[in-house]
């Protein structure tokens, strides 16, 4: 899989679907993804696997969706 390493905050704009193919990890390094509205998708595909570490979610909420057969895994994540 891949690693992806935050050096700020990162911001999703509106309305955005995240479609997940293989094993991805996010490692927040202490810092924030936001989402600027609440009508998004995670999409993670089956036998994929998408890792939040070490992060604070905004808006995680509302008419989010989280679909697909695969994987997401929060360690140590805040969300807000």
């Amino acid at each position: 899989g891949y690693t992806m390493f935050l050096g700020s905050d990162v911001t999703i704009p509106a309305s955005r679907s995240i479609h997940i193919v293989g094993d991805l990890t996010i490692d927040g390094c202490g810092y924030s993804v936001n989402f600027a509205d609440e009508f998004w998708e995670i999409y993670v595909q089956d036998g994929s696997t998408l890792t939040l570490r070490n992060l604070t979610l905004r808006g995680w909420m509302g008419n989010c969706q989280i679909t697909g057969c695969g994987i997401i895994i929060l360690q140590d994540c805040v969300i807000d």
